[in-house]
């Protein structure tokens, strides 16, 4: 692509897929190619030419500069510098809430790197945890890709968003004029995710996250006091209410009100997250770097930096060798056929991860369920085997039968034959007692034969019984009782499993479908 050599796929965003590629010199770039339905409308491609010219205008060691790009390629193409590191997302989503030093420290490194990209005169517009990487030295804003000029323009189109739901400005919310401010707004939310996990005006569907931010207060109880200070100033609803960009810094270095110094004389990121970032630094070089070749003075030569006045924060010098910085992050990467423009346009959407707590209870219920069923069945089985009877008659006649004392007798007549009158003489020689049974005893079959339930004998255990129903073709049977015990657990697992598919299924159905559409698309 161009000229660098393409040697492996990193991920696709909403513009295009991303690979991994060298320069002649062996420098490590990420190269964006567009995607080919875009790539062939005129009036995107004099968009992204712009977004590109602005993009060359930033430079600031927090950001990612562009590198080399194309504009008019077929497709175009974007290249910057490459970053191994891991997004504050999913930091944050894998190791939990940061302590408040880090917080602050990563508030130094965001704000200088929004200076510098309001210093070339571009509002960023989407910066949110996704669009921060995480790496020794600092963190690093990344994705011009939506960001606009300032002085000029609107680059929107069908199907795409100018902004994430939960990290948005009251003014990009309403259609006001967004300006710097708009970013401080965002620096805010961000560093709010860092110290809790979550935005601070919660979670759900993108209106309702909407319309908290415009007119309700944030939740900033959990943040860490200092953090909670600049965090509350961050979102102030009115544009002019918020500080600007240098104050925010000047006061993280101590010259503000509440005099936070975010200086590490260690490691910046909380010990875990190092850990992680360290460990996927190390496989990725390993299996994309070749040889080093001398470097070139073209291509590493340091551009212009855009400070703003004050002292900075001390971010360590990285253990491991430099790599300049890029806009996406890289996990363990797999080698990549060599490139080839797609012939037919992309599938659609990237299909999005439901959340961990939604699956883990979709997996609770269909086991629940399945495990409901067989109970149930298992009772019906049960009870038909135990009440076959033992003993059947089919001219009418006396019918002596041995029983389990421990069993319940009980008269069955075959379900063609009409309702008998039926004596019953035990053991010893008296008469007991017989009872209709309950309605909701159903029919059951053995074989060829269909038995209802006609009588429950009652009468004291013996082991023997002598039965005589008169009736013309009466076919009846004497055996054992259905058990009453066995019989309400099988009607409870029965009554429970309708309420879970009645219930449970939708809610979870409607959880999906909040969930998919709240969830914002990488």
């Amino acid at each position: 692509m161009g000229p660098f050599r393409i040697e492996a796929r990193l991920g696709e965003g909403g513009m295009g897929r991303v690979y991994l590629g060298r320069s002649r010199s062996g420098r490590a770039v990420t190269v964006k190619v567009v995607r080919p339905e875009l790539a062939g409308d005129a009036e995107f491609r004099r968009r992204f030419d712009r977004e590109v010219a602005t993009a060359r205008r930033v430079n600031g060691f927090f950001t990612a500069g562009v590198v080399d790009a194309d504009p008019q390629g077929s497709p175009p193409w974007l290249a910057t510098a490459y970053v191994p590191g891991m997004s504050l997302e999913n930091a944050v989503d894998e190791h939990g809430p940061w302590p408040e030093e880090s917080v602050l420290a990563l508030a130094a490194g965001l704000a200088e790197a929004l200076e510098s990209i309001h210093a070339a005169g571009v509002v960023h517009r989407d910066l949110k945890p996704s669009n921060v990487l995480l790496a020794g030295d600092g963190p690093r804003v990344i994705d011009f890709g939506i960001s606009l000029a300032a002085e000029g323009g609107s680059l929107t189109r069908t199907g795409i968003t100018m902004g994430t739901p939960g990290f948005m400005s009251p003014e990009q919310l309403k259609g006001a004029r967004v300006g710097p401010a708009s970013d401080v707004f965002c620096l805010g939310l961000v560093l709010a995710f860092a110290a809790t996990g979550t935005g601070p005006f919660g979670q759900g569907s993108w209106q309702g996250l909407w319309y908290r931010i415009v007119h309700e207060e944030p939740a900033l109880h959990a943040l860490p006091p200092t953090v909670r200070t600049l965090v509350a100033r961050c979102l102030a609803k009115e544009p002019e209410g918020r500080p600007t960009l240098s104050a925010v810094l000047n006061e993280l270095a101590g010259g503000g009100p509440d005099a936070a110094s975010p200086t590490q004389q260690g490691g910046w990121l909380p010990p875990t997250v190092a850990q992680a970032v360290r460990t996927r630094v190390a496989p990725t070089l390993a299996s994309t770097a070749s040889p080093e070749p001398p470097r070139s003075p073209l291509f590493d030569r340091p551009g212009p930096q855009v400070l703003a006045p004050g002292p900075r924060p001390a971010f360590p010098a990285p253990n491991p060798p430099y790599i300049p910085p890029a806009p996406y992050a890289a996990g363990p990467v797999r080698p990549a056929r060599p490139y080839a423009p797609p012939m037919r346009p992309a599938a659609g959407r990237r299909p999005r991860r439901y959340p961990a707590w939604l699956r883990r209870t979709t997996r609770a219920w269909a086991a629940l369920c399945g495990l409901l069923m067989a109970v149930a069945a298992v009772c019906e089985v049960g009870m038909g085997i135990s009440a076959t009877p033992r003993s059947v008659s089919g001219d009418g006649s006396a019918l002596t039968v041995a029983l389990n004392p421990a069993l319940k007798p009980a008269i069955y007549v075959s379900g063609a034959s009409p309702d008998p009158r039926c004596e019953v003489e035990n053991g010893h020689g008296r008469n007991a007692r017989l009872v209709r049974p309950a309605a909701s005893y159903r029919p059951f079959a053995t074989g060829d034969a269909k038995w209802r339930l006609l009588y429950e004998i009652r009468a004291p255990k013996t082991a023997t019984y002598t039965v005589t129903c008169s009736g013309e073709d009466t076919v009846f049977g004497v055996g054992a009782a259905p058990s009453a015990e066995v019989r309400s657990v099988a009607g409870a697992a029965a009554a429970l499993l309708v309420l879970l598919a009645a219930f449970g299924a939708p809610a979870l159905l409607v959880a999906a479908l909040v969930t998919r559409k709240s969830r914002p698309a990488p």
